[in-house]
């Protein structure tokens, strides 16, 4: 089946896995585990490559807009963080590194630092982080990103609830940190 978005297009289907954001690295070794995005992700016909190719288009698009007075850097910042999630899935952890960073520079001016999707790039910059190596800094942008989703979204929200689960995880793992606390006590 061939789908066409814009140039987009691709007659093979996505590759065949059941964690597709899964990173390889020592301090996340299953950290998503079975999700309602890994159940989505048989409903796309086109490879990852492709889809990060449509964002890197999108990309020059709301550049082009920006440069005629019109667009909206929300949109910018949206659309990188997409971008970072699509490398996320690629295992390019450098690349995911630099949309999130670019994203969350674009969101925190913006939103401020405290904003639920400023929050949630502050996480998926963390989880980048741990695959990049940089496991001190990760926890610490994840205890940032927890600060925000309570103060806004509560304790129960679902991202909240996963911001924490992912800072234990990354506590848990870490060598010679076991049963020491972060600054919001787990």
């Amino acid at each position: 089946m061939e789908h066409n978005f814009g140039s987009c297009r691709s007659p093979k289907p996505l590759v065949t896995t059941t964690r597709p954001n899964q990173l390889s690295n020592p301090w996340f070794p299953n950290l998503w585990g079975e999700s309602k995005v890994s159940k989505l992700f048989s409903l796309f016909s086109f490879p990852l490559s492709e889809a990060a190719e449509c964002l890197r288009e999108t990309l020059l698009v709301w550049r082009q807009a920006q440069d005629k007075g019109i667009g909206s850097p929300k949109d910018v910042a949206a659309t990188l963080h997409s971008l970072g999630n699509v490398y996320r899935g690629l295992v390019d952890a450098t690349s995911a590194q630099r949309c999130f960073s670019a994203a969350l520079q674009i969101r925190e001016a913006l939103l401020g630092a405290a904003h639920p999707h400023t929050a949630r790039t502050r996480h998926c910059l963390a989880l980048v982080g741990c695959s990049l190596g940089t496991p001190g800094e990760a926890l610490e942008e994840l205890n940032l990103a927890m600060d925000g989703l309570l103060q806004n979204l509560g304790s129960k929200h679902p991202w909240t609830l996963q911001a924490r689960l992912d800072a234990n995880t990354l506590m848990s793992s870490r060598p010679g940190s076991a049963g020491s606390q972060n600054s919001m006590g787990i």
